[in-house]
């Protein structure tokens, strides 16, 4: 929950108590300082565990826990969403990529949010 909480802050600063940054080349400069400073470390981190796991489905279990339902969110927002994310940011991540790919790949999943737009 705490990197949700870094993207949506960078997101919609206001909304976390944040003064709105209207500036591009401002808002450019806070996504780069989030996307080094907070991002890249919890992303790198999280695709050494799914390495040191070995999997190639599920990584916490033999089915899909939530646990990758909020990772799948969390990646899916920050692709979506953030406009100042490099299109290659999950690159250096290809377990992360994978978990990604793995998630949106279950038809419940690609039905829900079919039925959300």
């Amino acid at each position: 929950d705490e990197v949700s909480t870094i993207v949506l802050a960078a997101v919609n600063p206001p909304a976390y108590g944040f003064p709105s940054i209207e500036d591009e080349d401002a808002k450019r400069t806070h996504a780069e300082n989030v996307i080094t400073t907070l991002l890249t470390p919890k992303f790198a981190k999280l695709d050494a565990l799914i390495a040191e796991n070995g999997k190639n489905g599920p990584v916490f279990s033999d089915h899909v826990t939530v646990a990758e339902l909020k990772w799948h969110q969390v990646i899916k927002l920050i692709k979506t969403m953030w406009t100042y994310v490099p299109a290659d940011f999950f690159a250096k991540y290809p377990h992360v990529q994978a978990l990604y790919d793995m998630v949106e790949s279950v038809p419940e999943v690609r039905a829900w949010y079919a039925s959300q737009h």
